[in-house]
């Protein structure tokens, strides 16, 4: 082969191979467009940062709260050369009412919601199939449930809620606008071990759980410090009250606490975090000295 056909051909690949690398993120831009522009998402790990880097193992930064930092709107979606980049806007939920609904009711109060922004590398492959798998990493999806993805003290509720299979937890359940979203799935429901911070009772122990009666003196706190407001809260004014089930155990230690009627926007995060370092002076069943009981208490933010 002459020089001048050698150029040729090495010109015409070059020319293909420019083509192909067009059509493939022309496509890129399309799907994107199409499955994630001004779509809400939930992030794997709540992770709170406004700046998420992830490479091919993805990163571990830190978590957050899920009704603060789960949701994300995603505003804009583009692929630069090997790198996905999303810009969004945390979508925060409160409960009030009749359970959880964005706080972000309306686009002129979402455009004031916070900022995040996620980069992600993108393998050699399909440039399509990449960015769904990536964002598979990144996002929950239809086959994931939100209910394990919770600390073992949401479970409870955020399952009641999805199921909508009890009224006594009326302020955990999802607005329309929630359910949708991949991840928030009422079919989806394993049940993990206890979060962290969480202590459970033995099987021996859980027997032997009372409930304050005639013949059972409850138990009463002795050390109970004021919780704090999350940022967020102070922020947007929410105020109220957060319900916590819990068992006092014989030697006054608050233990297998749940939320039984939530606010959200981290007042709920705050609340167990305040009730776990309470003590109480333990109730007592007469003739027989302390005993572990069930109760619910009442966490005021005002």
């Amino acid at each position: 082969m002459s020089l001048r056909w050698h150029t040729i051909v090495v010109t015409l690949n070059i020319v293909l191979l420019a083509f192909a690398a067009h059509a493939q993120t022309s496509d890129v831009g399309q799907h994107l467009q199409n499955q994630y522009q001004d779509r809400i998402f939930l992030l794997r790990g709540f992770y709170s940062s406004d700046e998420l880097r992830y490479d091919a193992t993805i990163g571990t930064p830190s978590p957050g709260f899920w009704t603060i930092d789960g949701f994300v709107l995603v505003t804009d979606a583009k692929v630069h050369g090997q790198t996905l980049v999303l810009q969004g806007r945390r979508m925060p939920v409160v409960s009030i009412g009749q359970g959880f609904q964005f706080q972000a009711d309306s686009p002129k109060k979402r455009k004031k919601t916070l900022s995040v922004e996620i980069e992600a590398k993108l393998g050699p492959g399909n440039l399509v199939e990449e960015v769904d798998a990536l964002t598979a990493k990144i996002f929950l999806t239809d086959q994931d449930s939100l209910v394990a993805s919770v600390p073992s003290y949401w479970q409870t509720c955020v399952s009641a809620g999805l199921n909508e299979n009890d009224p006594k937890h009326l302020g955990c359940r999802f607005s329309a606008e929630l359910l949708p979203i991949p991840g928030v799935n009422p079919h989806a429901d394993p049940r993990s071990s206890p979060g962290e911070g969480q202590t459970s009772l033995s099987e021996h122990q859980m027997m032997h759980v009372f409930r304050a009666g005639k013949d059972i003196l409850p138990p009463r706190a002795v050390f109970s410090p004021e919780p704090q407001f999350s940022g967020l809260a102070r922020d947007i004014g929410l105020k109220g009250t957060v319900t916590l089930g819990l068992v006092v155990d014989d030697q006054g230690v608050p233990r297998n606490i749940e939320i039984l009627y939530p606010l959200g926007a981290g007042l709920d995060e705050q609340a167990v975090a305040a009730v776990t370092t309470w003590k109480f002076k333990p109730a007592e069943q007469k003739g027989h000295g302390p005993v572990a009981v069930k109760i619910a208490v009442q966490v005021d933010f005002h």
